[in-house]
C-alpha cells in the first residue's frame, strides 16, 4: 500500500479543524493542525508535510497575514507542498490569486466529498499535477 501525504489542516475555527481533521484521518491520511499562521509556520518546520488546506482568512485572532498570504511564504520556503485554499468567502479575484501563488484549488466550504471539485478529488487522490501561473478558474466560484 503506498503511503499517503501528510496534510496539515489550518483553520482558525476549532470545530472546522476538528471536523476535517477526523474525516482525513478516517480516509488514512495523517494529519496535523494549526489555529493560524504562527502555528502553521512553527508546524511545517516540526513535521514533515506534504499538502497544506489553508483558510483563506483568519478571523479568530486578529491576525494579519490572510491564507493566500502564508501559501506565497510557504510556496516560496518549501516548493514542494500542494496547497489548497478553503473558503466561506469564495471570489474569483481570490481564486485568480490562489492560482497565480501556485495553490492546487481554491474551494467554499464546507468542502464536502459531494461538492469538491475534480482537482480537490485528486489532490486528496495524490493525483494532482501542479497548475500553471494561469489557472483556470472554475465556474462553480461566483
Amino acid at each position: 500500500m503506498e503511503k499517503k501525504p501528510t496534510i496539515l489542516f489550518v483553520d482558525d475555527d476549532d470545530h472546522t479543524r476538528q471536523i476535517y481533521r477526523k474525516q482525513l484521518t478516517k480516509r488514512g491520511y495523517p494529519v496535523h493542525v494549526a489555529h493560524d499562521p504562527v502555528s502553521a509556520r512553527f508546524a511545517v518546520k516540526e513535521h514533515p508535510i506534504d499538502w497544506v488546506v489553508l483558510d483563506q482568512c483568519f478571523e479568530i485572532g486578529g491576525h494579519d497575514t490572510s491564507g493566500l498570504d502564508l501559501a506565497r511564504e510557504l510556496m516560496a520556503s518549501y516548493p514542494h507542498f500542494k496547497i489548497l485554499i478553503h473558503t466561506g468567502y469564495p471570489s474569483v479575484h481570490a481564486a485568480f490569486f490562489a492560482g497565480k501563488a501556485g495553490c492546487v484549488d481554491y474551494v467554499s466550504k464546507p468542502a464536502t466529498s459531494s461538492r469538491s471539485s475534480p482537482s480537490s478529488k485528486a489532490f486528496l487522490d495524490g493525483r494532482h499535477r501542479r497548475r500553471s501561473p494561469a489557472w483556470r478558474l472554475r465556474s462553480t466560484i461566483t
